[in-house]
C-alpha cells in the first residue's frame, strides 16, 4: 500500500554504482524505471467497485508525469505496478489472515498473452521480484512446506557487506525485504500510530475495510466486491501528460478489452 519505499527499501546507496543500477533497472518487480526518478512521489487515491487505486506520482522527462497505478481489491488482494512499456509482467499478491497476528501472502505473476520467458524465471530466482525463492526445510507446523529460509532468527539472511557498501536494505531479494520489515514493526497499538501523507493508500484501505465491516453489522446488505467482474482489472505504469487525470489516462491499461 505503500508505493513510496521501493525507492528506499528496495533501493541502493550510489545511484552512480553503474553496476547495481543495472541490476535494479532489469528487477521483474516493476520499478527499474521508477528508481531513476525522485524518491518521494506524490500520492492520490480513489474508489472502484472492488476497492481502490492507487497512484503514484513521479516527475518523468519529457514534461511528463510517470504513473505507478496499484490496484487493490477487497477484501484482500493487491496488484502493484508492472514496469513501464507495452510488455510488461503482471504481478499479484492475496494476504490470507491466518488468525489475528498472522497470515500467508500468495505471490502471483503471468503474463495476459503469452507464457513467462526462462529470462523472467531466472529473475524470479534471482529475488529481482515478489517472489520469496528460498525455502525453509519442511516441518510439521502450519504450512510447514513454504515457510521462507529467511526469518527473525536468522536476520533474514542479511548480506551486511552490501548494506554497508551498496544497498538501503541488506536482506537478498525484494520479496524477502518486504516480508523482514513488515514482521519486524512486531505487535503494536496501531492507535498510537501517526501516519503522514505518504500513508494515505494506507488509510485508505483501512476505512474501506471499516466502512464495509459496519456497514453490513448496520444493514446486513453484502459487503462490496462481491460482483466477479469488478475484478477484471489490471495494474499499470503509464506516462502521461500533465494536463491528462490520471484514471482517465490509464483507462485502457486499468480495465483489460
Amino acid at each position: 500500500m505503500d508505493p513510496a519505499h521501493i525507492s528506499f527499501l528496495h533501493g541502493i546507496l550510489d545511484t552512480r554504482d553503474e553496476a547495481a543500477r543495472r541490476v535494479l533497472d532489469s528487477a521483474a518487480a516493476g520499478f527499474g524505471f521508477a528508481s531513476q526518478l525522485e524518491r518521494a512521489p506524490h500520492i492520490e487515491v480513489t474508489d472502484t467497485a472492488s476497492g481502490l487505486l492507487i497512484g503514484a506520482r513521479r516527475e518523468a522527462p519529457a514534461g511528463q508525469y510517470y504513473w505507478r497505478i496499484t490496484q487493490y481489491l477487497l477484501p484482500f488482494h493487491t496488484m502493484p505496478p508492472p514496469e513501464v512499456g507495452d510488455d510488461p509482467l503482471l504481478h499479484t499478491h492475496v494476504w490470507i489472515p491466518m488468525d489475528d497476528d498472522q497470515l500467508v501472502n500468495w505471490c502471483v505473476s503471468w503474463h495476459p498473452t503469452r507464457a513467462i520467458t526462462a529470462e523472467e524465471r531466472a529473475e524470479f530466482r534471482a529475488g529481482s521480484s515478489i517472489h520469496v525463492m528460498q525455502y525453509a526445510p519442511a516441518s510439521s507446523e502450519a504450512y510447514g512446506d513454504i515457510r521462507p529460509a529467511g526469518h527473525r532468527a536468522n536476520d533474514y539472511l542479511a548480506d551486511w557487506e552490501a548494506q554497508r557498501t551498496r544497498k538501503f536494505f541488506g536482506v537478498p531479494g525484494v520479496g524477502a525485504q518486504d516480508k523482514a520489515i513488515t514482521e519486524s514493526q512486531g505487535v503494536f497499538d496501531r492507535s498510537l500510530e501517526r501516519l503522514g501523507r505518504a500513508d494515505v493508500g494506507l488509510i485508505r484501505v483501512r476505512k474501506r475495510l471499516l466502512d464495509a465491516a459496519l456497514a453490513l453489522r448496520a444493514q446486513g446488505g453484502p459487503p462490496p466486491g462481491l460482483d466477479p467482474r469488478g475484478y477484471h482489472v489490471r495494474p499499470a505504469a503509464v506516462l502521461l501528460a500533465k494536463d491528462v487525470p490520471w484514471v482517465e489516462g490509464a483507462k485502457d491499461r486499468l480495465t483489460p478489452a
